[in-house]
């Protein structure tokens, strides 16, 4: 990194600029803590953040031993809680006869989580914007909570008495059903009620093995809105249809309707015909026999299996799905148990609530080499849909999943899928430079392709020419 880039860099949720020219300043720690319980970033030590938008590099004044202090207390367990970081992530960067040091800090891993100070949990923060915000008490035991090995959904439900006949039967009647007729148990037809249940995973032995209980995830699945209410006052799931603006609801569904017991099957079922009939199917055959239904089934049971499966049912904020035009977002409260890019690459799986994701696997949805992600991003590309984008928020604790269904046919080469694929992931709009840059593309070649898209309607312009220009997805395209 250069004088000129120094000099240009602008704090934010993954940049901090400190000046500690003469000693390490005592909110480094708290920065560390803050990106490292988010998502990581880099602390600069020895650049001052102008307001009229050039930092002036002012140094550090003796770089060997700063960079002493802050190996030795960012390694103390006793100054932080639990870390990763090592010498190899102290950089000393050389501007003009000075040092600024580069602090590298990794987002920790859930087990560790929250990192905090002084061996006081109560000290820990988070990284918002460019500051850092102490974690509430919500906040830390969700992070606990997170961190454990064990699912809460597969602790028994232990209400005095309470057995199969205290679930909502018309839901628990539909998934046995659906249970004997999927195949996937073999002589499910001779199999009583009980049996099949704790074939699928929805029982679970007492500690010291006394007696077979429904599960908690059993009872988020199947139950009735009281018992579902019990264990997780807060949830709650909820399905909205806008049109344009300010335009009232198109359609509701929500877990609080009166007319169904606000169990995660009922709602799964009820969103998921809604979703069939709103989504529009490419018209495609293999060898002879239409399959563009089949594969936006495929897809949808995938990605509202994902959401359920993986959302924090003792948080307030619980499902929302959104459907607006062209778009549907699947946005679920809790982040991520395996590092997004994992989840994207394939290979590991970890669900948040486990029963909940064994009902699904038993009905033939999702598996357990935690693929489910890359395969609704395969099925929108084999429909010639635009690629999703899946993403986390470690401020809020929330992961969303992007669907776009603009059909993007064959008129698209490669080349331009693979800009418009990249333009779809920016949130703020990205110039013609750096999608060059981010593409390998040369710039020309950039430059045709965003001539192309733009005729085509799939991207636009921010309204400003030259070095301000931004181009970015258009969503109703």
């Amino acid at each position: 990194m250069d004088k000129n880039e120094l000099m240009a860099l602008q704090e934010s949720t993954y940049v901090e600029l400190k000046e500690g020219k003469n000693k390490v300043p005592l909110s480094l720690y708290e920065t560390y803590s803050a990106m490292a319980n988010t998502a990581g970033g880099d602390i600069y030590l020895g650049v001052s953040e102008a307001e009229g938008g050039v930092n002036e590099i002012i140094g550090v004044a003796n770089p060997n031993a700063c960079k002493k202090v802050i190996l030795n207390g960012l390694t103390n367990p006793s100054k932080i809680s639990r870390n990763s970081f090592s010498e190899s992530d102290l950089e000393s960067i050389q501007i003009d006869g000075g040092t600024v040091i580069k602090i590298h800090v990794k987002p920790e891993r859930k087990e560790n989580k929250p990192v905090y100070l002084n061996g006081d949990p109560s000290l820990a923060y988070k990284r918002v914007g460019d500051g850092d915000k102490l974690l509430g008490q919500e906040e830390i035991s969700y992070m606990r909570n997170d961190a454990s090995i064990t699912r809460l959904d597969a602790e028994p439900y232990r209400l005095k008495d309470f057995s199969i006949k205290d679930l909502d039967q018309e839901a628990l009647s539909s998934f046995l059903a659906s249970l004997r007729n999927s195949g996937r148990i073999a002589r499910s037809a001779e199999t009583d009620d009980l049996t099949l249940l704790s074939r699928a995973g929805l029982l679970t032995r007492g500690e010291g093995g006394d007696g077979l209980f429904l599960s908690k995830g059993a009872v988020l699945f199947l139950g009735k809105t009281v018992d579902v209410h019990t264990i997780c006052p807060c949830f709650w799931l909820d399905y909205q249809e806008k049109g344009d603006g300010y335009e009232n609801y198109r359609n509701r569904i929500t877990s609080s309707d009166l007319s169904h017991e606000g169990n995660i099957f009922n709602f799964y079922r009820r969103v998921l015909d809604r979703l069939l009939d709103v989504c529009p199917a490419p018209f495609m055959t293999e060898n002879g026999v239409e399959i563009g239904k089949k594969l936006l089934i495929d897809m949808l049971r995938e990605a509202l299996a994902n959401t359920l499966s993986n959302v924090d049912p003792f948080s307030p904020f619980g499902v929302k799905i959104v459907k607006t035009g062209e778009n549907l977002s699947f946005e679920n409260a809790g982040t991520m148990r395996v590092p997004l890019p994992d989840a994207l690459q394939g290979g590991r799986s970890d669900p948040r609530n486990q029963v909940v994701f064994q009902c699904f696997l038993s009905l033939g949805i999702s598996d357990h080499g935690g693929f489910g992600i890359p395969k609704i991003f395969s099925l929108m590309e084999k429909m010639g849909f635009v690629k999703p984008v899946f993403t986390e928020d470690p401020v809020h604790f929330s992961t969303k999943l992007e669907l776009n269904f603009v059909n993007m046919g064959s008129s698209l080469s490669k080349d331009d899928r693979r800009i418009l694929d990249i333009l779809v992931s920016s949130k703020d709009g990205l110039s013609v430079r750096e999608v060059s840059l981010m593409s390998g593309f040369s710039y020309e070649k950039t430059r045709k392709a965003t001539e192309r898209l733009l005729s085509k309607g799939l991207i636009e312009g921010n309204g400003k020419e030259g070095r301000g220009r931004k181009l970015h997805f258009k969503k109703e395209a």
